[in-house]
């Protein structure tokens, strides 16, 4: 090969080289993520068995129980029990779901990661090549060609990480629509239900409550893996967006399903937080597609001057 095209097939490695610390640093969070997931599962395993128990002791017949049934403390007893089992059902499930949902992440950052690998040890044996060819040449005359070819390299792996970011943001921005949508829902039919609409207009209120929440977890989990995306273009500018934050109605929006009022009120607040939480959501990927759009013109002019140069030459 030309010293030319040796050039090319390193600055060909280099971008995907130059993801190696990006990819290793979200591997190694989304690891931190699953594997605090994967403590968590365990305490929730053994609280779900620990409420199951109690269940099954309070509906056994011991002298416990009569005693219970006589002072008539039984009833509330169960119930106050079944809505603690239902809580550790309905935790432990949030938490499957999202050690399901990081582990394709974990495998595609790893399988990247080996990929990355293979492009060093490719680099490596290119670099060596380049080294019998650079004896034969004008090293002089070559240099402005490196110089160009590393920034070429710069600009196309920023490219990347912008593309990854903005997908991420669009992928959570998806997410939260589809929440929107399932609360406006809700919040008709708990408008509906509060002019007396009866038990389907309360079905299909909490119907909806329901379908939102799952999809809450799968937005929690897109807004962790975008702010990762997000670290990788910090330089670019600045933006703070606290996602724990913006997210805690997610815990509630379980919680407090007891009167219709307190629901309805419920219902408007979650919304309210998704609107806003969108609208920060947009702002952030506008301007990663500014960004983004300015960097390729970036590269073009610097592609077209080494196109030049080596014309020149």
């Amino acid at each position: 090969m030309t010293l030319v095209e040796l050039d090319e097939k390193i600055t060909e490695s280099d971008v995907v080289i130059k993801e190696k610390q990006s990819v290793e640093r979200k591997l190694n969070e989304a690891m931190k993520e699953y594997n605090a997931l994967k403590q968590k599962k365990i305490h929730l395993t053994d609280n779900l068995k620990k409420e199951r128990k109690d269940i099954e002791k309070l509906e056994s017949t011991s002298i416990v129980n009569l005693w219970f049934s006589v002072i008539g403390s039984k009833r509330e007893k169960i119930m106050k029990e079944q809505e603690e089992l239902s809580q550790a059902e309905h935790n432990y499930k949030m938490t499957q779901i999202a050690l399901e949902q990081i582990e394709p992440e974990i495998k595609d950052l790893q399988d990247r990661l080996d990929t990355i690998t293979k492009q060093e040890i490719i680099q490596s044996k290119l670099i060596k090549e380049k080294e019998t060819v650079l004896m034969k040449v004008n090293v002089e005359a070559y240099e402005p060609i490196v110089k160009l070819n590393e920034k070429i390299v710069r600009f196309k792996n920023m490219d990347q990480q912008f593309r990854e970011a903005e997908i991420a943001g669009n992928k959570l921005k998806q997410s939260i629509k589809k929440v929107m949508d399932l609360m406006k829902k809700a919040k008709n039919w708990g408008t509906f239900d509060l002019l007396g609409g009866g038990l389907l207009a309360n079905i299909s209120k909490h119907s909806y409550i329901g379908k939102a929440e799952d999809h809450i977890r799968q937005l929690q989990h897109q807004a962790s893996k975008f702010t990762r995306e997000l670290k990788d273009v910090d330089y670019a500018f600045k933006i703070n967006i606290d996602i724990s934050d913006s997210l805690k109605f997610a815990d509630y929006l379980f919680d407090g399903l007891f009167v219709d009022l307190t629901v309805q009120s419920r219902i408007n607040d979650v919304l309210h937080s998704i609107q806003d939480y969108y609208t920060k959501i947009e702002l952030v990927t506008s301007k990663l597609r500014s960004k983004r759009l300015n960097n390729m013109k970036q590269l073009k002019i610097v592609e077209s001057n080494k196109q030049t140069l080596i014309k020149s030459l």
